[in-house]
């Protein structure tokens, strides 16, 4: 198994989708490497953090991921296509961003609360849900 940790901003308004009896998001991190270079990563996000992510962030959001890397493969107008997709186990509130202006992405304040709520833990959004 890969498994792979990405950091960055959320690119797309988050939208939770219906999947049989499951939930999840799904959305792209994109990560600033330098000045001249970003990198997008697709990510999935399922169930309960899916539901949370939906509550306390949003695009610009920005979310330290790690999970697992699949292949998705398709075919559209004849040809093959593919790409990677990092399947969350763990999704974390990255740091506030402050904004001088009123602009950027900064953190939903309910976030901020909600994560000092967490009794101390170290994830936001892990799988455990004792502390939700």
């Amino acid at each position: 198994m890969t498994h792979m940790v990405v950091t960055g901003h959320f690119t797309r308004d988050i939208e939770v989708k219906t999947v049989g009896e499951h939930k999840v998001v799904e959305n792209a991190v994109a990560s600033n490497e330098g000045r001249d270079k970003t990198t997008f990563m697709e990510v999935k996000i399922w169930n309960k953090q899916a539901e949370l992510v939906e509550k306390y962030l949003s695009k610009g959001s920005f979310v330290i991921v790690s999970g697992r890397v699949e292949q998705e493969n398709w075919e559209k107008d004849g040809q093959k296509r593919s790409k990677l997709v990092l399947v969350a186990s763990n999704v974390e509130l990255g740091p506030k961003v402050e904004s001088g202006g009123g602009g950027g992405a900064a953190e939903k304040p309910a976030a901020q609360a909600k994560k000092t709520a967490a009794k101390g833990k170290d994830s936001y959004f892990d799988d455990d849900d004792s502390a939700f």
